[in-house]
């Protein structure tokens, strides 16, 4: 399970330039838009969306540690989408998703074992580059920008507040693919698999949530915490409607597809 972790943070790790800049991002995203809207014809599609999957604090002390055990913990959240398609294979994807982030833990400390549970909702806004091919797949490749919407934690001692220990923002990377599933007219469902994975440490030095662990004398050696979540995305798009030129005026209007 780490080697496949490790895998995919590689894999990611080729779409991290696109976020240490992101001035650099809205540049060449309007230099597209400014390019596409002077030479093809612009469609807009909408949808909502849903995502699943497995969920991640990783901290390299803790996952080589035998005595702090990840055990199974899921996320799940829906959220909308904007699509600006340049043309049939290329298009720009903005999203709002609104999702919750869980991880547990089982902790050995002598005899005794006991339980950490660490709950975060986050609203996340993914900027997507996006690629159709004619047989229905996509790939789409990316940053996604965090806030901490709220955070809480329990343990043998309870409820902690533990809302200063972590930072309100983070910037991910995101990597996913799928294809078409079916649709009728201006209606189709897409399902794919979606990587999302944050370089930036998202704990402070307040405190011990670093650690995740009770007893303040075991407490491992500070590395950088970083989420991870890999899971089953499925998206409801509508095509709304397109940019069209008037031959006359050559000014542009927004038409509904009937």
């Amino acid at each position: 399970m780490i080697q496949a972790i490790k895998y995919i943070i590689l894999i990611l790790s080729s779409a991290i330039n696109l976020i240490k800049d992101m001035r650099k991002i809205l540049t060449i995203i309007g230099v597209i838009i400014t390019f596409n809207m002077g030479f093809g014809q612009v469609y807009i599609d909408v949808g909502a969306k849903g995502y699943f999957g497995t969920t991640w604090l990783l901290q390299e002390t803790i996952l080589n540690d035998q005595d702090y055990i990840h055990e199974i913990s899921l996320g799940a959240g829906p959220g909308f989408k904007l699509g600006i398609n340049f043309n049939e294979n290329i298009s720009l994807v903005g999203e709002v998703l609104y999702f919750e982030f869980n991880q547990k833990y089982a902790i050995n400390e002598g005899d005794l074992t006991w339980h950490k549970h660490i709950r975060m909702t986050n609203i996340d806004f993914p900027i997507l580059f996006r690629t159709n091919s004619s047989s229905g797949s996509y790939f789409e490749v990316g940053a996604q920008y965090s806030m901490l919407h709220s955070i809480s934690e329990n343990d043998m001692a309870g409820d902690i507040d533990v809302q200063d220990n972590f930072n309100q923002h983070h910037w991910d990377a995101v990597l996913s693919f799928g294809g078409y599933m079916m649709g009728w007219d201006n209606f189709g469902i897409s399902m794919g698999f979606r990587f999302a994975y944050s370089f930036d440490d998202i704990v402070t030095d307040q405190g011990e949530i670093g650690s995740y662990t009770h007893k303040v004398s075991s407490i491992p050696g500070r590395k950088l915490t970083t989420p991870l979540t890999a899971g089953l995305v499925i998206e409801f798009n509508y095509d709304l409607g397109y940019l069209a030129t008037s031959p006359c005026t050559g000014r542009r209007a927004f038409i509904l597809f009937n």
